[in-house]
């Protein structure tokens, strides 16, 4: 189902006070706001309403989005990027390709800025815009790739603009788009979601949006088909646990592979004020403490850490292939401490573009053999002959869960088409893609996500 606003097909109610206030003669930050109150409810702008799921993350639909934004601040974006990442498009590659532009730096996140959002007959003013990623960002930033991948904070301007104080959008105050940066069916991060959460894994919630920008001055610009996720740091803490005071980390470089602790690589998430990594450090104590009596030392790791939440993610991450998390790569995970659990650390898996088989990377094998002291979280586990009997079941129950071959060739075909049409619609230089024909065979081609279900239970059994 395909669920679309058209501004040219409306042209009264909140639509005409929009144009009005999305014209040329305006500068600055007025361009951005007149007109743009309409629609305003409590379910749809308050912090008061519980987040709608159904709204946001429809099961099986393309939404639209519209962001606005003024000339000056689009500017302030470019000229930012090419400070960060160096001039657009230096890399020459064009759309697409594997990772790993010339120059890539990952050190410093964007700045946001005020757009407005809309969506269906509603508006949001002054919500904040960045861009984000790591290599998805400045990989397709060296190519000339301008379908971004990028954040919205609904409130984070509210200091400057107080009538948007807690804004809302359907009970959500932050929401990430990704551009299918280094994955041509636009499925994986919907895709992994579902076989993440259906393995009892926790994970943000995923859907489709067809994204709508408009620069002051300029024609609206389709940018593409992008994957709407829902922000851990947001809602999904009060709703998948039961409270969301705890410590949450997205950990990244350096002691972010377990070896070791330091501040920097297990960045807070929340709780910023509060200097204390206390829960963090007892993991990394418990896990490298002596294991010569095996079920003590389970026993102090167990205090500290979900283990059986952990095993059940690599079993999961590992059966599917995903090659750009822990294990290989320092990065894209959370972690979050509990307070219903004492504390303990749960494991929150993050950024699945790159999963379920593409690019063709090195990835680990289900033995998990060729893992050595590096990522000593794999390591220490899988050496305890308990831990590694849980991890083979849980990996025997993925082939049984979303990641069943008759189920996941299915859902993937379903999906792809319901972003056909989005996907068809795209045009270079906003868009991801080498060319449609990679979207085409993505599913059922040779090398696509059927073939690779098949391959990876093949896989599986055989290990088994």
């Amino acid at each position: 189902m395909l669920r679309r606003f058209y501004i040219t097909a409306l042209f009264t109610g909140y639509f005409v006070l929009l144009l009005a206030g999305c014209s040329e003669t305006g500068d600055g930050d007025e361009w951005v706001d007149e007109g743009t109150t309409d629609g305003w409810s409590e379910d749809s702008h308050s912090n008061d309403a519980d987040p709608n799921y159904d709204q946001v993350f429809p099961d099986g639909a393309v939404q639209r989005i519209d962001i606005w934004i003024t000339a000056s601040n689009f500017q302030a974006m470019q000229d930012e990027m090419e400070e960060l990442h160096g001039e657009f498009g230096a890399d020459g590659g064009g759309s697409g390709g594997p990772p790993g532009g010339g120059g890539l730096d990952f050190g410093e996140d964007p700045s946001f800025v005020p757009v407005t959002v809309g969506y269906e007959d509603r508006t949001w003013p002054y919500v904040g815009m960045r861009y984000k990623g790591n290599s998805s960002l400045a990989d397709s930033w060296e190519r000339g790739v301008a379908k971004l991948p990028f954040r919205l904070d609904f409130d984070e301007f509210e200091d400057d603009y107080p009538d948007t104080y807690n804004q809302r959008f359907w009970g959500f105050k932050k929401l990430t788009f990704s551009s299918g940066h280094c994955d041509d069916s636009y499925l994986r991060e919907v895709l992994a979601v579902e076989i993440f959460r259906g393995n009892g894994v926790p994970a943000a919630q995923a859907t489709f949006y067809e994204v709508y920008v408009t620069v002051e001055g300029e024609n609206t610009q389709y940018w593409g088909l992008y994957s709407g996720i829902e922000d851990v740091s947001d809602t999904m803490l009060d709703v998948y646990f039961d409270d969301d005071d705890g410590n949450l980390y997205k950990p990244d470089h350096d002691c972010a592979d377990f070896t070791c602790f330091d501040e920097d690589s297990f960045y807070k998430k929340n709780n910023e004020e509060e200097a204390d990594w206390s829960d963090v450090i007892a993991v990394v104590d418990a896990l490298h403490a002596s294991n010569n009596d095996p079920e003590a030392w389970r026993e102090g790791l167990e205090e500290v850490f979900d283990v059986t939440g952990f095993l059940r993610w690599l079993a999961t991450n590992t059966v599917i292939e995903n090659w750009d998390t822990y294990g290989i790569m320092e990065h894209n995970y959370y972690l979050y401490a509990d307070p219903g659990d004492d504390g303990r650390l749960t494991w929150i898996p993050w950024d699945n573009n790159e999963s379920l088989g593409q690019p063709k990377m090195p990835t680990l094998t289900i033995g998990l053999d060729e893992v050595n002291d590096e990522w000593p979280l794999i390591r220490n586990i899988m050496d305890d002959p308990t831990y590694a009997a849980e991890y083979y079941d849980n990996v025997a129950a993925v082939l049984d869960s979303p990641f069943a071959i008759d189920e996941h060739s299915a859902r993937a075909a379903e999906l792809w088409d319901v972003i056909q049409a989005s996907v068809e619609a795209e045009e270079a230089p906003y868009s991801t893609l080498d060319s449609y024909g990679s979207f085409a065979d993505s599913v059922t081609g040779n090398g696509g996500l059927i073939e690779h279900v098949e391959d990876r239970h093949a896989l599986v059994l055989d290990s088994l």
